[in-house]
């Protein structure tokens, strides 16, 4: 990604709070071809690693439970992992956390 729109995306996001850029400088380090994880699924995965419930997580995103398992359904089957322990530990080992 170029780094002026890199820059503008961070600055866009910068106004969401604080750590909101780690997660952004993140998700776009990545390329395309690579995991292919959306911005919203680091948003979870960020907060499944911190301990927070299913439902905790879809009242602060302001989603649907079921919307958020869908979202670490496909997450797990993009990286190729069978349960949310073995995604954080994965997140954890490839500097995704």
């Amino acid at each position: 990604m170029k780094k002026k729109l890199r820059r503008t995306v961070i600055k866009y996001f910068h106004a969401s709070g604080p750590g909101i850029e780690t997660l952004v400088e993140k998700m776009l380090a990545f390329e395309p071809n690579e995991l292919n994880v959306t911005y919203k699924q680091l948003e979870i995965l960020q907060f499944l690693a911190k301990g927070m419930t299913l439902k905790e997580i879809a009242i602060k995103l302001v989603m649907s439970k079921s919307n958020i398992e869908k979202k670490i359904y496909s997450l797990c089957k993009k990286i190729n992992v069978q349960n949310q322990k073995e995604l954080i530990a994965f997140a954890h080992k490839n500097g995704l956390l």
